[in-house]
This record gives structure tokens, C-alpha cells and sequence, in this order.
């Protein structure tokens, strides 16, 4: 289910977003994989480390989950 579709940029590509941000002390918190699909990141899970990677050109980033 699509919750809204987010325009990037003044004429950039629309991006659908499937989970809406959340306002949490009165930041804005942004759904990871909705930004790394939009820069164009690679995002893998580990299900046996529970562990979500992202890539993106030469970095990577490994966000354990839960525990």
C-alpha cells in the first residue's frame, strides 16, 4: 500500500513512500530503506545475524536489529 507518493526534488522523480514519517521529539524520522532506495543504495537483510546492510558506491553500513 502506497501512503504517499514524495517529490525529491523541484522537478525530480516521485518516490512512493509505504510507511509514513514519524514525528518524535520534534524530529522527523524517515522509513531507512525509502532513502536508500531513493540514492540508489543496495539493501540486504541477514536474517541468521538480524542484521539490515546498506551499500552505496563504496560504503557500507550495517544497522543490527532488535536486541
Amino acid at each position: 500500500m502506497v501512503l504517499a507518493l514524495v517529490d525529491l526534488a523541484e522537478n525530480g522523480p516521485t518516490i512512493p513512500i509505504d510507511v509514513p514519517p514519524a514525528f518524535v521529539d520534534g524530529e522527523v524520522l524517515l522509513p531507512i530503506r525509502f532513502i536508500a532506495y531513493a540514492l540508489g543504495a543496495e539493501i540486504s537483510w541477514n536474517q541468521e545475524l538480524r542484521e539490515v546492510t546498506l551499500t552505496y558506491i563504496d560504503k557500507t553500513i550495517t544497522f543490527p536489529i532488535g536486541g
